[in-house]
């Protein structure tokens, strides 16, 4: 995937979105490139975010890439218990029906508490075994660009004041 056309600023997102996990290659911001076109002109639902998923996720660990977690995981040294694949896409699908129902919102401060407070939602039922931070990124520009907001460019060196929103 050609990086060159990218947006400045998209470019700028993709990678902090990569560094604040520790994905620097090439390789990893190609495919966060791909995932990110791919969502931009997708509407939000469960198989656009899984599909988004795979495209980030395909080259790093396929066996993972696009696939409802089905064991539990460990968030910042708490345990996500794997209760069912169902219940994770039911909460997702819940989720994005708030996000649609979120663009009648009007004040600009409650789209981005609104925006925020989603992602966290997001990150909160933590769908997959890997990725959910950089999809969630992805998620939060795109939810941002719905309410008529830029992107939000969230810094590697923001990362532990960004980390402070889930606690």
């Amino acid at each position: 995937m050609n990086l060159e056309n990218i947006e400045p600023l998209e470019l700028e997102f993709l990678q902090h979105s990569n560094w604040i996990e520790k994905e620097y290659s090439e390789e990893a911001l190609e495919d966060a490139h791909l995932a990110w076109e791919y969502l931009k002109k997708q509407d939000i639902t469960l198989r656009s975010v899984l599909t988004t998923h795979l495209l980030l996720m395909r080259r790093m660990d396929k066996s993972i890439a696009g696939k409802i977690r089905n064991c539990d995981v460990w968030i910042g040294g708490e345990k996500k218990t794997f209760i069912s694949e169902k219940l994770i896409s039911d909460d997702l699908e819940s989720l994005f029906d708030a996000m649609e129902a979120s663009k009648r919102l009007s004040n600009e401060k409650m789209k981005i508490d609104c925006a925020e407070t989603m992602h966290i939602d997001f990150e909160s039922i933590h769908p997959f075994v890997d990725g959910n931070g950089r999809v969630g990124r992805l998620l939060l520009s795109k939810h941002r660009m719905l309410l008529g907001l830029p992107i939000k460019v969230i810094y590697e060196h923001e990362k532990e004041e960004y980390y402070k929103w889930f606690k």
